[in-house]
Protein backbone atom coordinates (compact mmCIF):
# COMPACT_ATOMS: atom_id res chain seq x y z
CA UNK A 1 0.00 0.00 0.00
CA UNK A 2 1.50 3.42 -1.14
CA UNK A 3 1.84 6.10 2.04
CA UNK A 4 -0.36 9.03 0.68
CA UNK A 5 1.06 11.87 3.13
CA UNK A 6 4.09 11.92 5.74
CA UNK A 7 3.76 10.44 9.48
CA UNK A 8 4.06 12.57 12.13
CA UNK A 9 7.43 11.32 13.23
CA UNK A 10 8.70 12.17 9.42
CA UNK A 11 7.13 15.81 9.47
CA UNK A 12 9.00 16.38 12.97
CA UNK A 13 12.07 15.19 11.37
CA UNK A 14 11.70 17.37 8.41
CA UNK A 15 10.97 20.74 10.25
CA UNK A 16 14.09 19.95 12.64
CA UNK A 17 16.20 19.97 9.41
CA UNK A 18 14.51 22.79 8.16
CA UNK A 19 15.04 24.51 11.70
CA UNK A 20 18.82 23.49 11.92
CA UNK A 21 19.10 24.49 8.25
CA UNK A 22 17.98 27.84 9.21
CA UNK A 23 20.17 28.34 11.97
CA UNK A 24 22.86 27.61 10.64
CA UNK A 25 21.99 29.83 7.51
CA UNK A 26 21.32 32.64 10.43
CA UNK A 27 25.04 31.60 12.50
CA UNK A 28 26.91 31.73 8.72
CA UNK A 29 25.27 35.15 7.97
CA UNK A 30 27.09 35.85 11.59
CA UNK A 31 30.20 35.29 10.90
CA UNK A 32 30.01 36.71 7.26
CA UNK A 33 29.22 40.18 9.14
CA UNK A 34 31.79 39.88 11.68
CA UNK A 35 34.27 38.81 9.19
CA UNK A 36 33.15 42.07 7.31
CA UNK A 37 33.77 44.42 10.16
CA UNK A 38 36.98 42.98 11.03
CA UNK A 39 38.16 43.63 7.97
CA UNK A 40 37.11 47.28 8.24
CA UNK A 41 38.51 48.02 11.06
CA UNK A 42 41.90 47.04 10.04
CA UNK A 43 41.85 48.69 6.85
CA UNK A 44 40.46 51.60 9.75
CA UNK A 45 43.54 51.43 11.49
CA UNK A 46 45.61 50.99 9.02
CA UNK A 47 44.59 54.08 6.71
CA UNK A 48 46.68 56.55 5.02
CA UNK A 49 44.56 59.04 6.78
CA UNK A 50 46.26 58.49 9.98
CA UNK A 51 49.12 60.10 9.12
CA UNK A 52 48.38 62.79 6.60
CA UNK A 53 48.72 66.04 8.21
CA UNK A 54 45.41 68.30 9.00
CA UNK A 55 42.84 65.64 10.22
CA UNK A 56 40.70 67.52 12.63
CA UNK A 57 37.90 65.09 12.91
CA UNK A 58 37.65 61.66 11.99
CA UNK A 59 33.80 59.59 12.80
CA UNK A 60 32.87 56.23 11.50
CA UNK A 61 30.72 53.26 12.18
CA UNK A 62 33.01 50.31 12.77
CA UNK A 63 35.69 50.97 15.68
CA UNK A 64 34.34 49.70 18.90
CA UNK A 65 35.49 53.28 19.77
CA UNK A 66 33.18 54.84 17.85
CA UNK A 67 29.83 54.13 20.15
CA UNK A 68 28.70 53.61 23.42
CA UNK A 69 28.78 49.79 23.89
CA UNK A 70 24.93 49.64 24.81
CA UNK A 71 24.10 51.62 21.83
CA UNK A 72 25.93 49.65 19.52
CA UNK A 73 23.71 47.35 18.64
CA UNK A 74 20.72 46.24 16.08
CA UNK A 75 18.42 49.62 15.97
CA UNK A 76 20.31 51.00 19.08
CA UNK A 77 19.48 54.59 19.72
CA UNK A 78 22.29 57.01 19.28
CA UNK A 79 23.09 59.67 22.06
CA UNK A 80 27.23 60.24 21.42
CA UNK A 81 29.30 59.39 17.95
CA UNK A 82 32.86 59.30 19.13
CA UNK A 83 35.81 61.12 17.16
CA UNK A 84 38.78 58.57 16.49
CA UNK A 85 40.96 61.32 15.13
CA UNK A 86 44.33 60.22 16.40
CA UNK A 87 45.89 63.23 15.80
CA UNK A 88 43.88 65.21 18.02
CA UNK A 89 44.90 65.80 21.78
CA UNK A 90 41.01 66.78 22.60
CA UNK A 91 38.81 64.51 20.72
CA UNK A 92 35.70 65.81 19.56
CA UNK A 93 32.84 64.02 20.17
CA UNK A 94 29.26 64.77 18.63
CA UNK A 95 26.55 64.10 20.66
CA UNK A 96 22.72 64.34 19.84
CA UNK A 97 20.96 67.81 21.02
CA UNK A 98 17.42 66.94 19.42
CA UNK A 99 15.92 63.51 20.58
CA UNK A 100 12.94 62.62 18.47
CA UNK A 101 13.61 60.19 16.77
CA UNK A 102 17.04 59.08 17.57
CA UNK A 103 19.29 58.25 14.85
CA UNK A 104 19.77 54.56 14.86
CA UNK A 105 22.81 51.91 14.59
CA UNK A 106 21.85 49.91 11.44
CA UNK A 107 23.64 46.54 10.78
CA UNK A 108 24.17 45.66 7.29
CA UNK A 109 23.51 48.97 6.31
CA UNK A 110 25.92 49.72 3.71
CA UNK A 111 27.24 47.13 1.33
CA UNK A 112 27.20 44.48 4.50
CA UNK A 113 28.83 46.93 7.32
CA UNK A 114 26.86 48.97 9.66
CA UNK A 115 26.00 52.74 9.64
CA UNK A 116 24.05 55.13 11.04
CA UNK A 117 20.39 55.51 10.00
CA UNK A 118 19.53 59.15 10.19
CA UNK A 119 16.07 60.42 12.62
CA UNK A 120 15.47 64.09 12.97
CA UNK A 121 18.09 63.70 15.84
CA UNK A 122 21.17 66.34 15.15
CA UNK A 123 24.87 64.66 16.66
CA UNK A 124 26.41 68.37 16.78
CA UNK A 125 30.09 68.42 17.41
CA UNK A 126 30.66 69.55 21.52
CA UNK A 127 32.26 72.26 22.52
CA UNK A 128 35.35 73.68 24.10
CA UNK A 129 37.42 70.91 21.97
CA UNK A 130 40.97 71.26 19.30
CA UNK A 131 38.35 71.39 16.77
CA UNK A 132 35.74 73.62 18.18
CA UNK A 133 37.53 75.83 20.87
CA UNK A 134 36.01 78.77 22.75
CA UNK A 135 36.29 81.90 20.35
CA UNK A 136 34.74 85.15 19.82
CA UNK A 137 32.57 83.65 16.76
CA UNK A 138 32.19 80.19 18.27
CA UNK A 139 33.48 78.79 14.99
CA UNK A 140 35.39 75.67 14.20
CA UNK A 141 38.81 75.56 13.54
CA UNK A 142 38.96 74.75 9.68
CA UNK A 143 37.64 77.85 7.83
CA UNK A 144 37.93 78.75 4.49
CA UNK A 145 39.80 76.14 3.30
CA UNK A 146 39.30 72.77 4.61
CA UNK A 147 37.80 69.09 3.28
CA UNK A 148 35.23 67.27 3.99
CA UNK A 149 34.78 63.38 2.99
CA UNK A 150 31.28 61.53 3.15
CA UNK A 151 30.05 58.24 3.12
CA UNK A 152 26.60 58.31 2.83
CA UNK A 153 23.81 56.63 1.03
CA UNK A 154 20.56 58.66 0.59
CA UNK A 155 17.23 57.31 0.42
CA UNK A 156 15.04 60.06 -0.77
CA UNK A 157 15.45 62.84 -3.46
CA UNK A 158 16.27 66.58 -2.56
CA UNK A 159 15.50 69.70 -4.70
CA UNK A 160 17.63 70.65 -7.21
CA UNK A 161 18.49 74.49 -6.75
CA UNK A 162 20.06 76.52 -9.24
CA UNK A 163 23.71 77.52 -8.20
CA UNK A 164 23.98 80.67 -6.56
CA UNK A 165 25.93 82.69 -4.15
CA UNK A 166 23.37 85.44 -3.20
CA UNK A 167 20.10 83.19 -2.73
CA UNK A 168 18.42 81.77 0.07
CA UNK A 169 17.11 78.10 -1.43
CA UNK A 170 18.64 76.10 1.13
CA UNK A 171 15.77 77.05 3.73
CA UNK A 172 13.74 74.16 1.63
CA UNK A 173 13.71 70.66 0.28
CA UNK A 174 16.87 69.87 1.24
CA UNK A 175 18.51 66.46 3.23
CA UNK A 176 21.65 67.60 4.89
CA UNK A 177 23.97 64.38 6.32
CA UNK A 178 25.96 67.79 6.92
CA UNK A 179 24.49 70.70 8.39
CA UNK A 180 25.46 74.02 7.53
CA UNK A 181 26.01 75.80 11.07
CA UNK A 182 24.38 79.18 11.09
CA UNK A 183 26.90 81.82 10.50
CA UNK A 184 29.48 79.40 11.07
CA UNK A 185 29.07 78.43 14.46
CA UNK A 186 25.43 79.36 15.96
CA UNK A 187 26.20 83.52 16.04
CA UNK A 188 24.05 86.16 14.06
CA UNK A 189 27.04 87.54 11.28
CA UNK A 190 26.64 88.57 7.85
CA UNK A 191 30.39 88.15 7.06
CA UNK A 192 30.93 84.50 8.54
CA UNK A 193 29.11 81.71 6.80
CA UNK A 194 28.74 77.90 7.64
CA UNK A 195 29.37 75.35 5.10
CA UNK A 196 26.67 71.73 4.74
CA UNK A 197 26.04 68.93 2.75
CA UNK A 198 22.69 68.42 1.18
CA UNK A 199 22.19 64.48 -0.58
CA UNK A 200 19.38 62.78 -1.99
CA UNK A 201 19.18 60.21 -4.80
CA UNK A 202 19.15 62.92 -7.61
CA UNK A 203 22.14 65.12 -6.77
CA UNK A 204 24.77 66.60 -4.12
CA UNK A 205 24.64 70.58 -3.10
CA UNK A 206 26.63 72.64 -0.84
CA UNK A 207 24.92 75.10 1.09
CA UNK A 208 26.37 77.76 2.94
CA UNK A 209 24.78 79.43 5.78
CA UNK A 210 24.39 83.00 7.38
CA UNK A 211 21.75 85.91 7.64
CA UNK A 212 19.35 85.99 4.73
CA UNK A 213 21.59 84.00 3.21
CA UNK A 214 21.75 80.02 2.05
CA UNK A 215 22.73 79.19 -1.72
CA UNK A 216 23.37 76.19 -3.02
CA UNK A 217 27.31 77.35 -3.68
CA UNK A 218 28.21 74.21 -5.66
CA UNK A 219 25.45 71.78 -7.28
CA UNK A 220 25.99 68.53 -8.80
CA UNK A 221 22.54 67.56 -10.46
CA UNK A 222 22.13 64.04 -10.75
CA UNK A 223 18.77 63.64 -12.33
CA UNK A 224 19.51 61.91 -15.45
CA UNK A 225 22.04 59.14 -13.56
CA UNK A 226 21.81 56.88 -11.01
CA UNK A 227 25.28 57.49 -9.47
CA UNK A 228 23.81 58.21 -6.23
CA UNK A 229 21.18 55.39 -6.05
CA UNK A 230 23.23 53.50 -3.73
CA UNK A 231 26.45 54.01 -1.55
CA UNK A 232 28.51 57.17 -2.83
CA UNK A 233 32.45 58.35 -1.76
CA UNK A 234 31.47 62.27 -1.76
CA UNK A 235 33.85 64.59 -1.10
CA UNK A 236 33.67 68.79 -0.50
CA UNK A 237 36.78 70.30 -1.02
CA UNK A 238 37.22 74.15 0.01
CA UNK A 239 39.92 76.09 -1.68
CA UNK A 240 40.39 79.70 -0.32
CA UNK A 241 36.62 79.35 -0.10
CA UNK A 242 35.64 77.98 -3.52
CA UNK A 243 34.39 74.70 -2.92
CA UNK A 244 34.46 71.66 -5.39
CA UNK A 245 32.47 68.29 -5.02
CA UNK A 246 33.35 65.08 -6.02
CA UNK A 247 31.76 62.32 -5.99
CA UNK A 248 33.43 58.61 -6.29
CA UNK A 249 36.66 60.39 -6.42
CA UNK A 250 35.92 61.44 -10.25
CA UNK A 251 32.77 62.95 -11.12
CA UNK A 252 33.30 66.33 -10.51
CA UNK A 253 31.59 70.42 -10.10
CA UNK A 254 33.66 73.53 -8.95
CA UNK A 255 30.98 75.95 -6.99
CA UNK A 256 31.46 79.51 -7.25
CA UNK A 257 33.72 81.81 -4.40
CA UNK A 258 31.48 82.56 -1.20
CA UNK A 259 31.49 86.51 -0.90
CA UNK A 260 31.51 85.94 3.04
CA UNK A 261 35.08 87.21 4.68
CA UNK A 262 34.59 83.58 6.33
CA UNK A 263 33.71 80.46 5.41
CA UNK A 264 33.37 77.76 8.43
CA UNK A 265 33.52 73.51 8.02
CA UNK A 266 30.15 72.02 9.79
CA UNK A 267 29.42 70.78 13.43
CA UNK A 268 26.44 68.77 13.06
CA UNK A 269 25.36 65.51 11.25
CA UNK A 270 22.20 63.65 10.48
CA UNK A 271 20.87 66.88 10.52
CA UNK A 272 20.61 70.29 9.19
CA UNK A 273 18.37 73.29 10.70
CA UNK A 274 16.31 72.84 7.09
CA UNK A 275 15.81 69.40 6.73
CA UNK A 276 17.29 66.33 8.34
CA UNK A 277 18.74 63.49 6.23
CA UNK A 278 16.83 60.44 5.24
CA UNK A 279 19.90 57.79 4.48
CA UNK A 280 22.64 56.37 5.94
CA UNK A 281 25.68 57.75 7.18
CA UNK A 282 28.91 55.51 7.36
CA UNK A 283 32.15 57.43 7.61
CA UNK A 284 32.94 61.46 8.10
CA UNK A 285 36.50 62.79 8.06
CA UNK A 286 37.41 66.32 8.00
CA UNK A 287 40.78 68.40 7.19
CA UNK A 288 41.65 71.56 7.93
CA UNK A 289 43.03 72.06 4.96
CA UNK A 290 42.58 72.43 0.88
CA UNK A 291 44.21 68.59 0.13
CA UNK A 292 46.20 68.21 -2.69
CA UNK A 293 44.93 65.61 -5.82
CA UNK A 294 46.96 62.61 -4.62
CA UNK A 295 45.98 63.21 -1.20
CA UNK A 296 42.34 63.13 -2.02
CA UNK A 297 42.29 60.24 -4.30
CA UNK A 298 44.32 58.70 -1.50
CA UNK A 299 41.55 59.23 1.17
CA UNK A 300 39.14 58.20 -1.82
CA UNK A 301 40.90 55.05 -2.25
CA UNK A 302 40.66 54.18 1.32
CA UNK A 303 37.22 55.01 1.65
CA UNK A 304 36.15 53.04 -1.33
CA UNK A 305 38.07 49.73 -0.59
CA UNK A 306 36.56 49.83 2.77
CA UNK A 307 32.94 50.70 2.32
CA UNK A 308 33.00 48.38 -1.32
CA UNK A 309 32.03 51.15 -3.42
CA UNK A 310 33.51 50.56 -7.16
CA UNK A 311 34.69 54.05 -8.80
Amino acid sequence: MKKSAFSLVELSVVIAIIGLLIAGVAQASKMIRKSAITAAQSQTKQSVVRDMPGVVLWYETTLDSSFIPEEAVSEGGITTWYDNNTQALSKSKAYTTVVAPLSRYTENAINGLPAIRCGDSRLQVESPTEYRPTNADNIPIAINSFTIFLVAYSTTTHQIDAKSNASTDGTSGQTYPIGAAYSGGFIESTTISGAGISLGTNGVSVYEHAISYMPPIAVYDGSTSKLLERPAVITVDYNNKTPTIFINSTTSRTGLLSPKTTVAAPLDFCWGQYGAFAGYIGEVIIFDRHLLTDERKAVEKYLGKKWKIDF
